[in-house]
């Protein structure tokens, strides 16, 4: 028995392809997914971040800021709560044009093994 859901689909353009209805902006190439506000709202005051894209939606905006680091510019967000509005504002700022990405976020264990406060990298 196959399962769809595991085939590889080498086809490049999504069925729904965000890049044909969201216009290509001034954006960084490399973006951090954040998912503490209150990291976003410190690294906005002390590095005096710039807002690319307000991003508004219906539960409230969800901008896209940038800063420099190092040299380069770096883009950053909140992608807010579950996984269905966290991925569509990905997909967004994917068709805004960046395109490497690290996410930082807490997250639960059910290894008790696993002490709280330890970095996981996955």
């Amino acid at each position: 028995m196959t399962y769809p859901i595991l085939e590889h689909d080498p086809t490049r353009e999504a069925f729904i392809e965000p890049s044909k209805v969201i216009k290509k902006r001034d954006m960084p190439e490399h973006c951090v997914i954040c998912f503490f506000k209150e990291v976003i709202e410190k690294v906005v005051f002390e590095k005096k971040g710039k807002m690319l894209v307000e991003n508004r939606w219906e539960d409230g905006p969800h901008p896209v800021y940038e800063i420099g680091y190092k040299g380069q510019r770096l883009a950053f967000f909140h992608p807010g709560i579950g996984s269905a509005l966290a991925s569509t504002i990905l997909e967004e700022v994917i068709a805004f044009g960046c395109n490497k990405f690290i996410a930082c976020g807490g997250c639960g264990v059910l290894e008790k093994e696993l002490a709280t406060g330890h970095l996981i990298v996955v």
